[in-house]
């Protein structure tokens, strides 16, 4: 019975073939009976395992669907759109059988089903892409975009293909790799190719077998494609060669011979740039983990050439542009740290940090607009929610195993335009002894294993602490007392060259920037690099420019309470609010489609830190209401330093002293006052002068010496009918609201 279904599918791929070339040969009831019959076998794929291997694992079959689905490309490049559904299940066929495994990719990519679906993905996102014009009517316009909507539906079903194909076969993964991010010198691309591209039509190699009768339709052209197989086998060596030369021996001598048999055809480095800007989160899911299954580190995977292919993602420019894509697109929609996509972002994201490329994929992200770029900003993002996920823990309660190897990664040499940087620069302490050691009687090297360091290596927060003083926070500054020069007079408005939009997309960074550096203020030895240059450094290092930054955002940036009705005794009526109409938001989202939208999200509910603001997930934050730039207000950023400031200076001195030469007493105990813009900042600023006095007589003093001047005045206390004064011996005193002062002490 299974060879039996073996031989009707390739009955029907006859006839599916048949309506894409001649299309009007066979019956309309006929042909509807066939594509019934596809779907049925289709569906069949997806639910029995028996007939998923018997498909296969047949090279029959593979042979029929390369030539069916050529002949469907072939149609829909010719904008035969409505043979889209036909297409749909000849992918998803495809997909259901690679479930199969290593057998079946491997007869997927050799009879160059995997490249017809190459070629498929490059027409999908070319006619995905394609612009509808602005002048068709209604119907028009809607039936452009059904078809479309057809072609994101097989893209899809494509990317999960090619997902399938890679799952746990470490020559398809090296294959796909170097079709998506391998430019070697000299390649022409399919652009430049021309008409000769579209001739080829076959795979790489001839068949071991005679192919006489097994697919359908064979015909003239398929037989001329034949014969260019060994050309086609030359140019995929050339490929080949000019790879494997560029790496060094050793620990990719395993590279070369999973090179082997590299199909040429349809060859297209960057095939999947565009992809994130078709698709949504709950349709691109497969190419994260496209990614994920190259690079991160699998159980099962081969760990060193997982760390090859992070090496080549990310010194290949295509590569570089792929992963720029996606962390973009995870700002732009404003994925949820739940999101399965964001996970898999989250653990790419991981491999790069532990292969040590982290620094390195910042610097390929920089954009000389920005003081931080959008993917810059994912990008710190994901690693604090690396950095503050719980480490799995062993099923029996035992600790983590070191990884299998991950030797110091000075491999390939990654470059940006003209500048080389070598992963190393920035990785973490590898052994003196050499790691790859000369084999004995022309053995291959062997290549010393190195456990994995802890994931918060000093090496990234050294290199982020120095970005941060380097490039982000001299800026963030200039703006804030351009601000200040505005409010004072002494700068005209006009002069002010930022826009909302401009500084919601440094504000994104800079919040990520706080976070991280809260992160590294917790762990010992990252606090260490932070504090190195408290006594060197004349302006104090890293903890005198947060100084200066508070004691600026305290002199410029006003504190924000938002207006809320008094309650009023039950038997008068509430008074009608002052002002009805909505207030305009802090600023614009970067990414907002329809910024005059009321459903307006806080950055708070996305970032916040769930260790450290915990309750403040039911605060409700009143927006400032501004419509200048100028008056950008900041929020949170008080808070940042308040509580950076606190964990620095706790049990050292030198910090407390220069907090007070730098007068950030007083800026922290400005803090001390309710500020909407900063949920919680009293409680963190109360904390923080705790820290400052504790074990400093010089700072007590000079708080002891302070006098009081006035009492805010607390809307609690008021509420409940109590008010507060100063007293003739200058001490605050609490007394029923309309007595005498000496009534309550």
């Amino acid at each position: 019975m299974s060879e039996l279904l073996a031989d009707l599918l390739i009955t029907v791929l006859f006839g599916t073939q048949a309506s894409f070339t001649h299309p009007g040969v066979i019956l309309p009831d006929k042909e509807s009976l066939c594509d019934n019959e596809l779907k049925a076998i289709v569906l069949k794929s997806q639910r029995d395992k028996e007939s998923r291997e018997v498909l296969g694992y047949s090279l029959r079959v593979w042979r029929a669907l390369t030539s069916t689905l050529r002949s469907g490309n072939e149609q829909l490049m010719e904008n035969k759109h409505h043979l889209l559904s036909k297409v749909l299940d000849l992918t998803s066929l495809g997909r259901n059988l690679l479930v199969a495994k290593e057998k079946a990719q491997d007869l997927a990519a050799e009879e160059g089903f995997e490249a017809e679906i190459r070629k498929l993905i490059e027409i999908c996102v070319e006619k995905a892409t394609k612009p509808i014009s602005p002048t068709l009517d209604k119907g028009h316009h809607e039936k452009e975009m059904k078809v479309k909507q057809g072609y994101k539906r097989v893209l899809i079903t494509a990317l999960q293909f090619l997902n399938n194909l890679i799952s746990g076969n470490e020559t398809r993964k090296v294959h796909l790799w170097m079709h998506l991010f391998v430019s070697p010198p000299g390649h022409r691309s399919n652009s430049e190719d021309g008409e000769d591209q579209k001739g080829e039509k076959t795979v790489a190699g001839e068949p071991s077998e005679p192919s006489t009768a097994t697919t359908p339709l064979a015909n003239q052209q398929e037989k001329e494609a034949i014969k260019q197989a060994a050309k086609q086998q030359a140019e995929s060596a050339s490929i080949q060669e000019s790879l494997i030369t560029s790496l060094p021996t050793g620990f990719y001598s395993g590279f070369a011979s999973l090179a082997n048999s590299f199909n040429y055809i349809y060859y297209n480095p960057g095939l999947l740039t565009d992809v994130p800007r078709i698709l949504g989160p709950s349709e691109i899911e497969a190419l994260p983990m496209i990614v994920q299954t190259g690079i991160s580190p699998l159980e099962g995977s081969d760990q060193d050439m997982q760390s090859v292919r992070c090496n080549i993602l990310l010194a290949q420019e295509t590569g570089r542009a792929l992963l720029q894509e996606l962390l973009v697109f995870l700002g732009a929609w404003e994925v949820e740290e739940h999101d399965f996509c964001y996970k898999m972002m989250q653990s790419i994201i991981e491999a790069i940090l532990l292969n040590g490329l982290v620094p390195f994929a910042y610097e390929a992200f920089k954009d000389d607009k920005d003081i931080i770029t959008p993917a810059q900003c994912v990008l710190l993002k994901l690693l604090v929610s690396i950095y503050r996920s719980p480490l799995p823990s062993a099923n029996n309660g035992e600790p983590l195993k070191t990884s299998k190897v991950i030797p110091s990664m000075t491999f390939i040499p990654l470059r940006l335009g003209n500048q080389r940087l070598v992963s190393s620069k920035f990785t973490f302490p590898s052994s003196s002894k050499s790691h790859d050691q000369k084999g004995q009687a022309g053995k291959a090297p062997v290549t010393t294993p190195l456990p994995y360091p802890a994931i918060l290596d000093t090496s990234i927060a050294a290199y982020l602490i120095h970005v941060f003083r380097k490039d982000v926070l001299p800026n963030i500054r200039r703006i804030i007392l351009q601000q200040g020069a505005i409010k004072n007079g002494e700068l005209k408005r006009e002069n002010f060259e930022w826009s909302l939009w401009d500084l919601d997309r440094v504000y994104e960074g800079l919040y990520q920037f706080m976070e991280m550096l809260v992160v590294f203020a917790e762990d010992e030895e990252a606090k260490k690099i932070m504090l190195a240059d408290v006594q060197t450094d004349k302006e104090g290092g890293l903890v005198g420019e947060l100084v200066g930054f508070l004691v600026e955002m305290d002199r410029i940036i006003p504190r924000y309470l938002s207006t809320k009705p008094q309650p009023q005794p039950a038997q008068n009526p509430p008074p009608p609010p002052e002002n009805t109409k909505p207030g305009v938001g802090i600023v614009e989202r970067p990414y907002d489609t329809f910024p005059d939208s009321d459903h307006h999200h806080q950055d708070d509910d996305t970032t916040s830190l769930s260790e450290i603001y915990d309750a403040e997930g039911d605060e409700e934050e009143g927006d400032a209401t501004l419509t200048e730039p100028e008056e950008f207000t900041w929020p949170h950023m008080k808070k940042f330093a308040v509580l950076l400031l606190s964990n620095l200076a706790w049990k050292n001195n030198d910090v407390k002293d220069l907090v007070r030469e730098k007068g950030g007493l007083h800026a922290v105990l400005n803090q001390c006052m309710i500020d909407d813009d900063n949920p919680y900042i009293r409680e963190y600023a109360i904390l923080c002068i705790r820290n400052l006095l504790e074990g400093n007589l010089k700072n007590q003093k000079e708080i002891g010496e302070l006098e009081v001047k006035e009492v805010v005045k607390s809307d609690a206390l008021i509420n409940a009918g109590y008010e507060t004064y100063v007293d003739d011996k200058g001490k605050v005193t609490l007394k029923k609201a309309g007595t005498a002062q000496s009534a309550l002490k």
